[in-house]
């Protein structure tokens, strides 16, 4: 069926109106709601993107720390670089772990 052949061609990220689009460029006659119709009866459905989350508070007013380095992390000997990460764990929902 081409529009199972054009949902996967899609990796099953397109919806109705994009196979719609893709199989009238391939010069198929066919109206969106029979894609629509189609789709359904199949169980065709598009996956959705993952939504984007925040992880950084951006909104204070703490001034932010001036960057030495410069991506300059090559040290003529040691000591002279030092650097640090730090992970967050959500735990539940009681709080946050900071490693």
């Amino acid at each position: 069926m081409l529009v199972r052949a054009s949902h996967e061609a899609s990796r099953c990220r397109y919806g109705s109106p994009r196979v719609h689009e893709d199989l009238r460029e391939q010069g198929e006659a066919v109206s969106r709601k029979r894609v629509v119709r189609l789709m359904q009866l199949e169980g065709l459905r598009a996956r959705a993107r993952k939504r984007f989350k925040s992880t950084t508070m951006s909104g204070h007013d703490q001034p932010v720390a001036a960057n030495v380095l410069d991506r300059d992390f090559v040290a003529a000997a040691p000591n002279q670089r030092w650097v640090a990460d730090t992970s967050e764990f959500v735990i539940g929902s009681s709080g946050k772990l900071y490693l």
